[in-house]
């Protein structure tokens, strides 16, 4: 998913939110997460919904995704056929890990 990231005006993938990777997945599987974790988002009444088992399990794959977080406040996303309000203040942006360039 995250190779997919549009890749702007260079070849490097940038960042994704877990919302956005939660609603990319096949629908399927998206609604599998929402049933089992719960819905994401503000007002979910759960501390670890199908968006965190994403962000949770990217932060395991460590040095091969690159994650840095932004102030989230007032940020909806599109999950399936909803809108989603960020619940929390900061959200985790995560890409690829892109390769060092060599120096000769």
């Amino acid at each position: 998913m995250l190779a997919n990231a549009a890749k702007g005006k260079g070849p490097v993938p940038q960042f994704l939110t877990s919302f956005q990777i939660l609603n990319r997945l096949p629908a399927a599987t998206r609604e599998w997460l929402i049933t089992e974790y719960g819905r994401p988002g503000e007002g979910a009444k759960t501390h670890f919904a199908a968006a965190n088992v994403i962000a949770a399990s990217l932060k395991k794959l460590g040095g091969e995704v690159d994650v840095m977080y932004f102030d989230a406040r007032g940020v909806s996303f599109d999950v399936g056929d909803e809108q989603v309000r960020f619940g929390y203040q900061l959200c985790g942006l995560y890409r690829l890990r892109q390769a060092e360039p060599e120096i000769a």
